[in-house]
């Protein structure tokens, strides 16, 4: 007996519904996409999810419409950032806001909107005052210059589209997906576009601190690390391409330079360090140069400041105090070579040596301004995150957003477009109660993969 046309279309929706699921829960648990397709240098994500376990179960116990609460990650960014997920689509599904000329009421408008202005439902326009501070809040949490005037950057994040709001809340929402199963409950976090390091205890943050990252020539990467030890009064051991392309034509067009700047050369010999006379070295003379090593002497003014916190990684990158603390001042602080310089060193090296009582912070002080390199090794090794995160709801709730500052959310953003993604649910977007009207056919390695029986 043949089956019907009814069976057929039934069976169809019920094999898409069911693929649509698999992807749904997919997507929930590693993202969209996987990490190493943004960059091959970003850490795997290690979720471990059974995703035909996960189907299984919550069709036969009737409760997919908890799997999302179920497989978010708890981290209060993420649930902040789905909160403002679905407030920003709903500003979309009311029209979204229009480009902002001048207009004080327009302005108003999409502050109010953005949650930045409280509505004053008893007057016809808001007083400067409360403007002025909407104004200054929006700065705030899109990392601009606090002044609470709408000058030509404040003008154009405003101007930002909320779809380009919504996508940037949805790549952030995946990065989280990836990370969030290896962050300890304490560990220090680098966020690169946020210029900033935190360090956590639990959910929340114990201290923080401005952070200068690399440049986008020389960008500080995406990794996972152990802080092992600190050095205080450390030596700058000058790396080849910086000693090369800055440091050698100086000594060339001044003899004095090494001096000044509280420099030496020295070379490896018979596994001892011997210091050499620069005065003996030809400089201009590339062949001459072979074997020899600079390296900036301890003090005030070494480029690595008083202490360096070092995790060893592929990269030698490291977090290190810095002599220039005026760079802490600006907004962008995309300065380095690819370390990370922070703000209070001092402050870090106490909290991470509170275990070690015999390090006090006095002695913490006395030792950074010895002059004299001392290493001392962590009882424990202390996780570290360098992460790259542009949007994110802070420690109070509100959502802040960041400059692409490597380029990253691009990337990431076409690798997320409809015409680049899988025909399957879109994991932000899944309305379980609809899932099976918004589907396409789906690859037949899916359903090979799924271990699903229909």
């Amino acid at each position: 007996m043949k089956t019907s046309v009814e069976d057929e279309v039934h069976n169809e929706f019920d094999t898409r519904l069911t693929y649509a699921l698999i992807q749904y829960v997919s997507e929930l648990c590693f993202g969209r996409i996987a990490p190493r397709m943004v960059s091959p240098d970003w850490p795997a994500a290690e979720t471990k999810c059974d995703v035909s376990r996960l189907v299984n179960d919550a069709v036969e116990n009737n409760t997919v419409e908890s799997l999302a609460s179920q497989l978010s990650p708890k981290l209060p960014e993420y649930q902040g950032l789905k909160s403002s997920l679905a407030r920003y689509r709903e500003i979309a599904a009311q029209g979204g806001w229009q480009p902002l000329s001048s207009d004080r009421k327009e302005l108003a408008g999409i502050l109010e909107r953005l949650g930045d202005l409280s509505p004053e439902p008893e007057r016809a326009t808001h007083s400067q005052r409360a403007l002025t501070e909407a104004v200054r809040h929006f700065q705030d949490r899109h990392g601009l210059e606090p002044d609470g005037r709408p000058g030509k950057k404040t003008i154009e994040a405003l101007n930002i589209p909320v779809s380009q709001r919504i996508e940037q809340i949805e790549i952030n929402m995946d990065r989280m997906r990836w990370i969030a199963p290896r962050l300890e409950p304490r560990h220090i976090r680098v966020n690169i576009p946020g210029f900033q390091l935190s360090v956590y205890d639990g959910e929340q943050s114990s201290l923080e601190m401005k952070a200068i990252v690399g440049s986008m020539e020389n960008p500080t990467p995406i990794l996972d690390g152990e802080l092992e030890y600190l050095v205080f009064s450390p030596y700058w051991n000058i790396p080849l391409s910086i000693a090369t392309k800055e440091v050698l034509p100086q000594i060339q067009k001044d003899p004095t330079y090494l001096r000044r700047e509280n420099m030496e050369v020295v070379r490896v010999k018979k596994e001892k360090i011997e210091v050499i006379d620069p005065s003996k070295i030809n400089w201009d003379k590339e062949s001459d140069l072979s074997g020899y090593h600079l390296r900036q002497k301890p003090g005030p003014t070494n480029a690595l400041g008083l202490v360096k916190f070092i995790f060893p990684n592929p990269y030698n990158v490291y977090l290190h105090d810095t002599p220039s603390d005026n760079l802490f001042d600006r907004l962008t602080r995309t300065l380095s070579h690819g370390c990370v310089r922070v703000e209070h060193p001092a402050d870090l090296a106490v909290y991470l040596l509170q275990d070690q009582p015999e390090w006090t912070p006095e002695l913490i002080e006395e030792a950074m301004h010895a002059e004299k390199e001392k290493q001392v090794p962590l009882k424990a090794h202390f996780p570290i995150h360098l992460i790259y995160w542009t949007a994110w709801a802070d420690k109070d709730g509100n959502l802040q957003f960041r400059e692409d500052v490597y380029g990253y959310d691009q990337k990431h953003r076409e690798l997320t477009a409809p015409k680049n993604a899988l025909p399957a649910a879109y994991a932000p977007d899944v309305d379980v109660n609809k899932i099976g009207t918004r589907i396409v056919p789906d690859s037949p390695s899916l359903q090979r993969q799924s271990g699903l029986s229909k």
